[in-house]
Parts: C-alpha cells; sequence; structure tokens
C-alpha cells in the first residue's frame, strides 16, 4: 500500500506541466512499455530505445524512431529509397508495393471503420433532405462498396454492416452491408419528396477525398449531387468541433477496438466526445447504461443493444471495415500488428534479418 503522505506531496501531471512547461513535460514521459523515451522533433520524429529485460519483451533492435510524414507519397518514398523500414500506407499503395521485390505489405486488420455521417440531423429545425430517414436509407444503398473498395481502396478495406468490430462484445457476423441497389435508392427518393434528388456539400481533407470522389459519383447517379469542399486539416478540425459542417463528413465507427461496445462506440457517439458530430439522445444514453457491464452476457447484451440502435437510426451510412497495409523493407524479418490497434503497435516483437 502507498504511503498516504507520499501521495498527498506528489504533484498533479497538470501541476508539473504548468511547472515546468509543455516542451519540459514532453522531455521527460513516464510509462511501462517496452521502450523508453530518447528524444524528439516537434512535429518531425521522436526517438525511443529499448528497454532491457523488460517484464514482456525486450526488443531486438536497439533504436526506434518514428518519423511524421502526413503526405501518402512522400512515406512511399521514403520507404522505396530505404529511408523507413515500416510505413503506414493506404490502399492506392498497394499495387506499387506488391511489383516492388523489395518491399511487402503487413496487414493491420479492423483498426477501424468508416462511415459517412449526416451532420445536418444535428440541426433539426433547419430544413435538410437528410432529415428523413428515407433519404438516409437512399444514400446509402446508392454507394457501391464492393467496387469501391476493390478498385479506389485496393483491398485495404471490405463492405460492413455492423456497428461493432468483431473482437467487441456483442458483434454478429451474420450483419450484412447494405447492398448496391441505386434503383431502391430512387425509389425512397421519390417517396421521400425529392423525384430529382437534391444537392449537398462532402467536407473533407486531402487525405481522403480520393475515395469521396467516388462516393460523389455513386451518389450523383441517384439524383444527389455532393459538391466536395477540401480543407486543410487544422481548418477542418476546428469546424467539425464547431458542428460547421453542414452535409456529408466521414466520420469512424471505432478507432483501436476494444472488447466493451460502450467505451468502442463512446467516441464517436456520446454527445460530450469531440468526435461525435452526430448522435441522439438515445444513443447516447443507451452507450451510458451500457458501461457498467461486466460480466460476459451483460457486455454482449449491451453491445447488440448499441449496435441495432445506431443501423436503425442510421446518423450514419456504414461503408466498410479498414484494414491498414504498412508497407515494410527488406531489413523486416517479422512483424503482426496487434489486431484492431493503430497507430501499429507489438513494435518491440519485430525480428531483423
Amino acid at each position: 500500500m502507498i504511503n498516504p503522505a507520499v501521495c498527498l506531496l506528489r504533484k498533479s501531471p497538470q501541476e508539473k506541466r504548468l511547472e515546468v512547461g509543455d516542451h519540459g513535460f514532453a522531455d521527460k514521459p513516464i510509462g511501462t512499455g517496452p521502450f523508453k523515451w530518447a528524444g524528439y522533433n516537434q512535429d518531425i520524429y521522436w526517438e525511443a530505445e529499448a528497454v532491457e529485460k523488460h517484464f514482456r519483451h525486450t526488443p531486438a533492435f536497439k533504436k526506434l524512431k518514428v518519423m511524421y510524414v502526413p503526405e501518402h507519397s512522400t512515406r512511399l518514398a521514403m520507404l522505396k529509397a530505404g529511408e523507413a523500414d515500416i510505413i503506414d500506407a493506404i490502399g492506392p499503395h498497394v499495387p506499387q508495393l506488391k511489383a516492388d521485390p523489395n518491399l511487402r505489405i503487413i496487414w493491420g486488420l479492423y483498426p477501424f471503420a468508416t462511415t459517412v455521417a449526416f451532420t445536418d440531423i444535428v440541426n433539426p429545425d433547419k430544413p435538410s433532405p437528410f432529415l428523413n430517414i428515407r433519404v438516409r436509407e437512399a444514400a446509402s444503398l446508392a454507394i457501391d462498396r464492393k467496387t469501391i473498395c476493390k478498385k479506389i481502396l485496393f483491398g485495404a478495406a471490405e463492405p460492413y454492416g455492423e456497428v461493432l468490430a468483431p473482437i467487441t462484445w456483442g458483434y454478429d457476423p451474420t450483419i450484412k452491408p447494405d447492398p448496391y441497389n441505386p434503383e431502391k435508392a430512387k425509389t425512397l427518393l421519390a417517396e421521400a419528396g425529392y423525384p430529382k434528388g437534391f444537392e449537398t456539400t462532402i467536407h473533407t481533407t486531402k487525405g481522403n477525398q480520393y475515395w469521396f470522389e467516388a462516393i460523389a459519383g455513386n451518389l450523383a447517379d441517384v439524383g444527389i449531387k455532393a459538391k466536395i469542399k477540401v480543407y486543410e486539416a487544422g481548418v477542418y478540425q476546428d469546424l467539425h468541433r464547431a458542428r460547421k459542417l453542414p452535409g456529408l463528413i466521414s466520420r469512424t465507427l471505432w478507432w483501436h477496438c476494444e472488447k466493451h461496445a460502450s467505451a468502442d462506440a463512446s467516441d464517436m457517439f456520446l454527445k460530450w466526445m469531440p468526435g461525435a458530430y452526430v448522435t441522439t439522445d438515445e444513443i447516447h444514453n443507451t452507450i451510458l447504461a451500457g458501461m457498467p457491464a461486466e460480466k460476459e452476457e451483460e457486455m454482449i447484451a449491451a453491445g447488440q443493444k448499441i449496435s441495432r440502435l445506431i443501423r436503425n437510426s442510421r446518423p450514419v451510412m456504414i461503408l466498410w471495415a479498414n484494414h491498414v497495409p504498412y508497407g515494410v523493407s527488406p531489413k523486416i524479418k517479422f512483424w503482426e500488428p496487434q489486431l484492431g490497434a493503430i497507430p501499429a503497435t507489438a513494435w518491440e516483437f519485430i525480428k531483423l534479418n
């Protein structure tokens, strides 16, 4: 047991940050992992060193350097030039990685799932076609998920219909994605009062623009004409936090999936969370009600209820479960990223040639 007097004398992280400043606080982070902090250059890279005789596993290499490279093509060029040994690739990189005999792909499975959120539902007093659930269903039926996953994302995603990740309690493998049915989509739009369609806006950043163009094309085929607006990442985040992006945006269903459905869904559907652009009182309250669940059967029941509610109310159209194609150099002999983890983990288990 810790001496209460010692606890009282310790400074909280907030107090320590105020005392030494942000840079001083970042210079000496504390953790229990298999690597120890070795320095950083803000927004450029950070370095770590292996911890000898770590209780979990001592890495087979001494130093690790993680670089911040937001441009997709630059990361790929660094890998090809031998300036990086592992890169976070994207679907369009897959053919190039497969064509290079010196490189290969290691897949990180189910780190997140992609949806398109109907942001207009957060302003029910402002007229919008998306307030009608038939319109939201029509938009989902207009999307050719299979073709986009194969031709645009090159297998870095699979069509998905569940709200929960495969490792989350309550996950139902029998739930299928909405089918590609543009004719039914047109019928639903007509029933909702939009036989000639309507105009809307897709808000995104450069990194997602390439697949959003395919989404816009599918929507146009049924009469929903979506103009794409591309923002710098910081501007986009500011507008997102202020809830000033009417129309359509991309949102994840989970990010680094967890066993507990309430924990997994909270980031995107609890009202006070920064990522929860679209949700409802019922979804919010159902997630909270599931939080105390501890027994397996309780967590399964809570997960099933959360999933069913989100699927039935359609605040988002569920598109696909993502897989990350990590491009690796000949130096890497073995690496198996943790299922559902993003960013990549299990670096201490990497084996080198």
